[in-house]
């Protein structure tokens, strides 16, 4: 091109860079002419660098084309310096632009292609650093924009171009890391394999390697390899625990919990290090996972081994406490184990998982004492309702597990209960003066359904005086269900009639005066129901109460049976019936069967108690049992007059 024709179209150029928003397309196609056609000293140079450096604020991809021109003009000059110039220019364009060029690995792909079949050297190590530290940073920029196999094809560039051979092992180990990381997330795994084949020895061996190498292990189910991977990383000791857990990690989220949480208990069992506070929550978290898996079929065993899992790491943070020096775990990560340990307990009560639901509680109240400990000095203290939520739930479970037990393993549960509802009862009543009151009602049912698992747990074991000592603990607090309940089980085959007596006076006396505002008018409706098995089993003889057991009762009378409480039940049912007393409640109304039955039966032990000749004890109730009879008010009864008849006939 002549010079006047040249000088001209510099000229143009300097115009167009100086317009507010120039032609870039006539702009480009300027200064590609201009680039074919200009000596290369360095004044044009400099002005070759300035134009295609304003095109690239406009233009990012045409300005590297201008670039990889030039580059192309400069490899018969044989000036090295003035070539890698060029070229870290062009990476730092590909790799900076705003917004990212799409098409800036292509365009350096061919940009190397192209500079390969000219140029048989290659970049210095400085450069080649230089270069490498813009597309370090491009790959990043990648990865963390979700953009894998655009990074994988930059890292593919640097690896196998000739160009970056005076790369550092060190830094090529990095991208060839890094291409693997590429390959693995996109699940590709022809290609990470054939990545893996073309890496050194000295990067497979490297921890960070042995991870990625595990995580093509996983997508490839290839046990062998996994195997293989966590031995090595173990070689490498303390410094190896940081990879091992991002390996269970990468099994975790492969939904391998029963891989993950190996890992975990290996690292627990052979390593003492500082992360294991993020063990420790992530192996709680991690069986968290597998619960939302309802076709799981081993979570009972990853349970076992996450409490094998707190376990070892309460012996080590138990020991670090009592030389004052907890170093393992913060305030915050105590109470954060104790509470995601508690939550998974309830999901695992939920989920029928009783028996794993009694071995994390167990755990998660161990967590919480040692965050007590922890905090002894300074003047916080640990509410009471963390114990008592966990005593609980942990009761909740138990009960939910002695039925699926055998007779041997029902009663060592039916112990547990029993201790586990006394620290329970412990506690509660403090709490219950402190509480708010959102909260006071929902304790209030906790301690009542508390008090019915103890009552039940106590019948089971045969602690019969523990059944009226519970019944009276209740009296604040028992409502209709609760008081049913205590009749039922008081009423069951399993309890002796001594102590069903015991327990039905304490049922009448205690609860219904109603001493307790949860109580309604249904449960005075039952009673006539009460006070007849009162009396029912009061008339039971001494002799025969115990299935067998003949020894005297006190409070018999003449005739074997136990004469206060039966003529007790009598006078309650006489006095709640006389119409012309005021009555506990309004519209009470006592039934005529339940009257004439008890007359029926009062009359007939005062017979008996005729012909044993206890002349003042027949009086008494054959008199009683007539007023019972006169009480009746049912349509053509007339069992009073027929029981003076016979009264009559008797005397």
């Amino acid at each position: 091109m002549e010079a006047p024709h040249l000088l001209a179209l510099v000229h143009r150029l300097d115009a167009q860079s100086k317009e507010a928003t120039p032609d870039l397309h006539r702009y480009y196609d300027d200064l590609q002419v201009v680039v074919q056609a200009i000596e290369l000293t360095d004044n044009n140079l400099k002005l070759l660098n300035y134009h295609i450096l304003k095109l690239s604020h406009s233009s990012p991809e045409l300005s590297s084309r201008v670039l990889q021109e030039l580059l192309l003009r400069l490899v018969p000059l044989q000036v090295q310096t003035l070539l890698e110039q060029a070229f870290i220019a062009l990476v730092w364009i590909l790799t900076n632009s705003s917004p990212a060029l799409e098409t800036g690995s292509e365009i350096l792909f061919d940009t190397t292609v192209k500079l390969g079949q000219r140029w048989q050297g290659r970049l210095s190590q400085e450069a080649t650093h230089a270069a490498l530290i813009l597309i370090w940073r491009k790959v990043d920029s990648l990865v963390s924009q979700n953009s894998i196999s655009e990074a994988e094809k930059w890292c593919h560039h640097v690896v196998d171009h000739p160009i970056f051979q005076s790369c550092t092992a060190g830094n090529k180990g990095k991208f060839e890391r890094k291409q693997l990381s590429c390959a693995v997330q996109l699940s590709d795994i022809s290609t990470a394999r054939r990545i893996l084949s073309q890496i050194s020895d000295e990067c497979k061996s490297h921890p960070l390697t042995v991870h990625l190498i595990y995580k093509l292990a996983l997508l490839d189910n290839d046990m062998s390899r996994e195997h293989t991977c966590l031995e090595s990383l173990k070689e490498h000791g303390a410094a190896g625990v940081p990879y091992l857990l991002s390996c269970a990690v990468a099994a975790y989220q492969s939904n391998r919990m029963k891989a993950s949480i190996d890992i975990i208990e290996d690292i627990v069992t052979e390593f003492s290090d500082e992360s294991i506070r993020e063990i420790v929550r992530f192996s709680i978290q991690s069986l968290t996972h597998q619960l939302e898996d309802v076709n799981s079929t081993n979570s009972a065993e990853l349970v076992e081994q996450t409490c094998r899992i707190l376990d070892i790491v309460l012996e080590r943070a138990k020991g670090l406490s009592d030389v004052g020096d907890n170093i393992l775990f913060s305030l915050e990560d105590l109470q954060g184990i104790a509470h995601d340990s508690y939550y998974l307990a309830i999901r695992l009560l939920l989920s029928k998982a009783f028996k794993s639901s009694i071995q994390l509680i167990k755990k998660s109240t161990k967590f919480a004492k040692l965050y007590e400990q922890s905090i002894r000095s300074s003047d916080s203290a640990v509410p009471s309702q963390i114990y008592l939520a966990r005593d609980f739930v942990h009761a909740v479970a138990l009960v939910s597990q002695v039925c699926l037990e055998d007779a041997y393993s029902q009663e060592r549960y039916n112990h547990e209960i029993r201790v586990c509802v006394q620290r329970f009862r412990n506690g509660i009543h403090s709490h219950l003066q402190t509480c708010d009151e959102g909260t006071h009602q929902d304790w209030i049912r906790k301690y009542r359904a508390m008090i019915l698992f103890d009552f039940e747990a106590a019948s089971r074991l045969g602690q019969w005086d523990t059944l009226v000592f519970l019944i009276d603990e209740a009296k604040p607090l028992v409502d209709d269900n609760l008081s049913q309940i205590f009749v039922d089980v008081i009423l069951s085959p399993a309890v002796p009639v001594k102590e069903a007596l015991r327990g039905m006076r304490s049922i009448v006396q205690s609860i219904h005066p109603r001493q307790s505002p949860y109580l309604t008018s249904s449960l005075q409706a039952c009673l006539p129901r009460h006070l007849r098995c009162l009396f029912q089993l009061a008339m039971i003889p001494s002799q025969d109460a115990s299935q067998g057991d003949r020894r005297e009762d006190e409070s018999a009378d003449k005739t074997g049976i136990h004469d206060s409480l039966a003529e007790y039940a009598i006078d309650q049912a006489l006095s709640l019936a006389d119409r012309n007393q005021p009555q506990p409640l309004v519209d009470f109304y006592y039934p005529d069967e339940e009257l004439e039955w008890m007359a029926a039966m009062a009359f007939n032990h005062a017979v008996d108690l005729y012909i044993a000749a206890a002349d003042e004890d027949w009086k008494r109730w054959v008199q009683k049992a007539i007023s019972l009879a006169d009480l009746s008010r049912r349509p053509g009864t007339s069992l009073g007059r027929l029981l003076r008849n016979r009264m009559t006939k008797l005397i």
